[in-house]
């Protein structure tokens, strides 16, 4: 996904690798084991969208670097270009508690002022995940 900052074209995939399908390796691992996914969604003000995408650039790398972060995405709509999404995956809900209570994620909430409503922040626990086999199961039992 590329998009425009500035003069320069940024791909917003490559901030952070994208590897979902090494994420259902882990979820499928035979453990038991759960990951945590949280997705944050902020609507910029028109005015401050560069602002907002140059901010949440400049902690993408950082923030996947920490303990315990399994990914991390930085994403833009297609449709409204001043709608933007991280989705976090993280290894234990300890990890991600001290990512909130860290002065980066106070940053990313700091940015209140530049966004049209506060973003909305929601915190999933996922325990399993299912590949193509299943859509094809599923798509084989059609009457």
């Amino acid at each position: 996904m590329n998009t425009v900052l500035g003069k320069e074209t940024v791909d917003l995939h490559q901030v952070r690798g994208f590897a979902p399908i090494g994420m259902m390796e882990y979820w499928n691992n035979g453990k038991g084991a759960s990951v945590i996914i949280v997705r944050i969604a902020m609507h910029a003000r028109p005015e401050k969208r560069k602002e907002v995408m140059q901010t949440l650039l400049s902690m993408a790398e950082s923030t996947g670097k920490e303990r315990g972060c399994l990914s991390h995405h930085v994403l833009r709509d297609i449709e409204e270009e001043n709608v933007f999404s991280l989705i976090d995956e993280w290894e234990t809900r300890e990890d991600l508690d001290r990512h909130i209570r860290s002065a980066k994620f106070g940053v990313l909430l700091g940015t209140k002022s530049l966004l049209c409503e506060p973003p909305v922040i929601e915190i999933h626990t996922v325990s399993n995940s299912e590949r193509m086999p299943a859509v094809n199961a599923a798509r084989d039992k059609r009457t």
